[in-house]
């Protein structure tokens, strides 16, 4: 409070600041649509707080975060490790992750469109380098035969992500109709494998955005 009262002559630079970067997005609204806000998703779409999609988010074959980006699981369990070294910080991060994860995954489509892996926590990893320095530093004072197989760990998960970002690239990995057969059946191949595209399975968009079970929906 007393900053804000030794400052408050900087809002007006503080709030033109933050209109800036959105201006040309409503400068493009209103020249479409007639209104300098303008919600461009369907009608029926809004958060579903009371049904959330918090294992699919995760681990799905689909989207799943800890499956397409794999060194996030270790990341964030190391998460407790803060309470070791910086106690301040463990419990900030934990409430924000738990209601970041639960607000994310609570849209009815928890895929968030076409796209690799769950984008929609990216915006979460600044926060992800405090666990991960403390699970550096714990390891730090582990023997070489531990330090050694996280760090052979560590380049396997970032290998795996970094290859199925190519794969995606290469349509391998699809971006919205990713199934448990499809997945297994291209595993650790660069280019799609004849008859993959028969594998996918499209989401039942118009289903999900009421948020209602998606008819045939594959196996994630």
């Amino acid at each position: 409070i007393e900053f804000f009262k030794n400052h408050f002559r900087l809002f007006p630079i503080l709030i033109f600041g933050g209109i800036l970067p959105i201006l040309p997005q409503m400068i493009y609204w209103y020249y479409v649509s007639g209104s300098f806000i303008h919600y461009s998703y369907p009608e029926e779409a809004r958060f579903y707080f009371d049904n959330p999609h918090i294992i699919k988010g995760l681990f799905s074959f689909r989207k799943g975060w800890f499956l397409y980006t794999p060194i996030i699981l270790p990341i964030v369990f190391s998460l407790f490790l803060l309470k070791k070294y910086t106690k301040e910080w463990f419990f900030p991060i934990l409430v924000f992750l738990i209601i970041n994860t639960y607000i994310v995954l609570s849209w009815p489509i928890w895929w968030y469109g076409g796209g690799f892996g769950q984008r929609a926590f990216i915006d979460s990893y600044p926060l992800l380098i405090f666990p991960l320095a403390a699970l550096i530093q714990y390891l730090q004072t582990k023997n070489k035969i531990i330090i050694a197989f996280s760090l052979v760990l560590a380049m396997l998960f970032i290998g795996l992500n970094l290859f199925q970002t190519r794969q995606y690239r290469s349509f391998a990995i699809h971006w919205d109709s990713m199934t448990k057969e499809a997945y297994f059946a291209n595993f650790g191949k660069m280019k799609p494998i004849d008859g993959l595209d028969t594998l996918f399975k499209t989401p039942d968009y118009e289903n999900a955005w009421k948020n209602l079970p998606e008819r045939n929906c594959p196996k994630e």
